[in-house]
């Protein structure tokens, strides 16, 4: 034998006049359920309600302010780590050799690169050039700004690092607690390490010195995002 009582709320289905009707309380028994069932409401059991028509709008996103909030804090803090890593410490550009008169190799540059792109010297249909010993590959800009730091690169620096914090969390939102966080970010950095860093060294010419410090940096990337959106990751789904 089963009874069921319920009530509705009608939100803004009111005002038609007439009698209210009557508005009397349920009598709930003294004693204990005989059987309880509890079921965790999803948390975006909205948006499936929504596809019967209705367009309340106000659960729609529970958890969304909270990522877009993790994700801003993680490329913020990306950022100011990115510019200290390669704008303030001298140590990165150790790896690099310096030419003994800059100014006559920019002229160079300019006479023998005149387009801004990547040059590899000798080409593929002159690789008899090789006999002389040498081969480089040369990244050109011929459009830097005079006025340093230029504000487009700075934009589209930190665009990229909102890309980052976003990739990262796409890697962790079916994940459950810190260190499980830290171990993906670690080896997600750690793969991308070994194949672009890799290849870099392996087949594009780049001093392994240099790649280093690149490879350093990227590692702590992920694992410092990994860290920042752990703090704002959206509770676990429970059910009982």
């Amino acid at each position: 034998m089963l009874r069921t009582r319920s009530s509705l709320f009608c939100r803004g289905e009111g005002g038609w006049g007439g009698d209210r009707g009557p508005s009397g309380r349920i009598a709930f028994p003294d004693s204990e359920p005989t059987h309880p069932v509890a079921y965790q409401t999803r948390e975006d059991q909205a948006l499936t309600y929504r596809l019967s028509g209705d367009d309340n709008k106000k659960e729609e996103f529970p958890n969304m302010i909270r990522i877009i909030t993790g994700i801003g804090v993680t490329a913020v803090v990306l950022f100011i780590f990115g510019f200290l890593y390669w704008g303030i410490s001298p140590l990165p550009y150790t790896a690099l050799n310096s030419t003994a008169d800059q100014e006559a190799a920019l002229g160079d540059i300019k006479r023998h690169f005149p387009e801004t792109g990547a040059y590899l010297v000798p080409t593929a249909d002159n690789m008899e050039l090789l006999t002389e010993g040498s081969q480089a590959m040369v990244y050109v800009d011929h459009g830097v700004p005079a006025s340093q730091p230029d504000p487009q690169a700075m934009a589209l620096g930190f665009v990229h690092n909102i890309l980052i914090a976003l990739v990262v969390f796409l890697l962790l939102r079916h994940q459950e607690g810190m260190s499980q966080h830290l171990k993906t970010g670690a080896l997600t950095g750690l793969a991308a390490v070994v194949v672009i860093e890799g290849s870099d060294v392996a087949w594009w010419l780049y001093p392994l010195s240099w790649k280093i410090h690149g490879a350093v940096y990227h590692l702590l990337c992920f694992v410092l995002a990994a860290a920042l959106l752990s703090k704002f990751m959206p509770a676990p789904q429970q059910h009982s």
